[in-house]
């Protein structure tokens, strides 16, 4: 399935740092039972809270129960960022075969998903293979073993 673009970066809901223009970019790919979400610029302070939450049921009407955030490309996350994972991590895992996991993390996305504790909730591997293989097991969930970050 070709990725549909949810937020484009000409979106008039973008945020302004300075007087660079920071877009909040969604693409969203199905690959067989799995969604990969594409996230890409700032989920943080400043954030339009109203886009978050429109992407949000966006992402949650599809029904699906493995999910992927690939969130190589984004820059930085806040209080706003935090809540819409946490959103779609409650809305994706209530089934028990459902998945959520972060894939790519950045160092400075990574610091605050460890600050925070949302890393040993949610949990994130390297790359976005990892993350597939994640979403294809079987087992019951466990969080442990899908952190292969060090």
């Amino acid at each position: 399935m070709k990725p549909s673009v949810l937020s484009t970066p000409d979106d008039p809901n973008s945020t302004k740092r300075g007087t660079v223009t920071q877009q909040i970019v969604f693409e969203i790919e199905q690959r067989g039972d799995v969604y990969i979400i594409r996230i890409g610029g700032r989920l943080a302070t400043g954030a339009n809270i109203d886009l978050l939450q429109t992407k949000a049921q966006t992402i949650k009407s599809l029904g699906c129960t493995k999910l992927i955030a690939d969130i190589c490309e984004l820059d930085s996350i806040g209080s706003e960022g935090i809540a819409f994972f946490v959103d779609l991590y409650k809305s994706t895992t209530k089934d028990i075969a459902g998945r959520f996991v972060l894939a790519s993390p950045s160092p400075r996305v990574l610091e605050v998903l460890t600050l925070t504790g949302l890393s040993t909730i949610i949990p994130f591997v390297n790359d976005l293979a990892a993350a597939l293989t994640y979403c294809a097991r079987e087992e019951n969930k466990t969080h442990q073993a899908a952190s292969s970050l060090g």
